[in-house]
């Protein structure tokens, strides 16, 4: 019966692990790093000897990567360096278990994935790597990923290790790139009040009541946690496993095409939460063409539903807009370009750069339209001796 019990466990490891590590980005975003993957290297790390968390995890991963490849969902270099790199990490942690202890575990393994990131993203992206900086944040998924252990290895409480993992995943999601405070606050009352000791209330209460908790801070979290399960759970939706995943599904104002991004750098490092949305705004200093060609600038909105996380602390509240090169003369043409202070109105493709801080952005831009300019001058005049921001 016990073999029967941990076979059972191990499986459901390396299924449930396989899904977690399906949800992988490109480069990590705030308050969650890059997100479930950390809390599948943590609990191995937790229940298993070294040998068999690498083991368990490699299966897990070996699952992962046909999603994670075939949906596009990351860079294949991403998720094959994820794949070859994490292994030997995890093993060399585990080896120090005995040693530094679960906190020591929790944060060695988040300083590990950070050193990881920053080193491959600077040798391969150059700067631009440097986004891979918030990959610390991963340790914030710890407290949740051992309250499951302890219900499950240590209390044997199934009921318990459910809710840890709903609140897991509900922590995920409210700050997967648009933050939900009410899933937020809900997600850690309720890990706080599945873990107490001292209110004497029967342990099946308290999972119940804070999968309840989970559930109200859902169901009232409206927007921000709307766009980020159409972003987080990309890999899962069927649409996504055809062809036709990147196809304009709101023709009319924007073009009916089979590929929003044929002429876009590097897609999979976007994924699709509006194909066609209109935004209005002031654009913020300074409209630049960058690296790949895209024209590039910053809006400042009203509607704030529309700013991640990424958007407010890294790009100081704007809206991400770029218009590829292929559509500069179409886009650009008879506007001249955009200048500080013009008043705009933004058609085109929401996404989520999973590659940049985890921002919203309208990208590509099919239309531009200034309401009101700020000045006489037309770009590129008048953005001559002040400097751009921004990538």
């Amino acid at each position: 019966m016990v073999l029967l019990r941990a076979s059972i466990g191990t499986v459901a490891f390396i299924l449930l692990g396989a899904l977690a590590i399906s949800t992988m980005v490109n480069a990590p975003g705030i308050l969650v790093g890059y997100g479930l993957i950390y809390a599948v290297q943590y609990y191995a790390l937790l229940a298993y000897t070294p040998v068999l968390a690498v083991i368990y995890f490699l299966a897990a991963h070996m699952l992962a990567l046909p999603i994670l490849i075939y949906t596009k969902s990351v860079f294949m270099i991403v998720a094959l360096a994820s794949f070859l790199l994490r292994t030997p990490a995890l093993y060399a942690l585990g080896r120090l278990k005995p040693k530094i202890g679960s906190i020591g575990l929790a944060i060695s393994l988040a300083g590990l994935e950070q050193l990881l990131a920053l080193s491959i993203a600077i040798l391969y992206y150059g700067d631009d790597g440097i986004h891979t900086g918030l990959a610390i944040y991963g340790l914030f998924l710890a407290p949740f990923t051992y309250s499951i252990y302890r219900f499950n290895r240590i209390e044997n409480n199934r009921l318990g290790a459910v809710a840890s993992a709903i609140l897991l995943v509900g922590y995920w999601l409210s700050a997967y790139a648009f933050l939900s405070v009410p899933l937020l606050v809900a997600t850690i009352a309720g890990l706080l009040l599945l873990n107490t000791t001292r209110l004497g209330i029967n342990r099946t209460w308290l999972g119940l009541g804070a999968i309840i908790l989970v559930v109200l801070g859902a169901v009232t979290s409206g927007t921000p946690l709307v766009y980020n399960a159409k972003s987080a759970f990309y890999p899962f939706n069927p649409y996504n496993w055809s062809d036709d995943r990147w196809s304009q599904k709101e023709p009319g104002l924007c073009p009916n095409t089979t590929n929003v991004f044929e002429n876009t750098h590097s897609p999979p490092r976007l994924r699709i939460i509006d194909s066609c949305m209109t935004v209005e705004g002031i654009v913020k200093p300074v409209p630049a063409i960058v690296g790949d060609g895209d024209f590039c600038f910053d809006l400042e909105v009203n509607d704030t539903s529309l700013l991640s996380i990424g958007n407010v602390i890294l790009r100081k509240n704007g809206l991400h807009i770029e218009v590829v090169p292929a559509d500069h003369f179409k886009v650009l043409g008879e506007i001249g370009g955009v200048c500080p202070g013009d008043v705009v109105r933004v058609t085109g493709v929401f996404v989520i750069d999973t590659d940049h801080g985890m921002w919203s952005e309208i990208h590509p831009a099919y239309k531009i339209e200034i309401i009101k300019k700020a000045e006489n001058q037309t770009w590129p005049d008048c953005i001559r001796g002040k400097m751009y921001e921004g990538g």
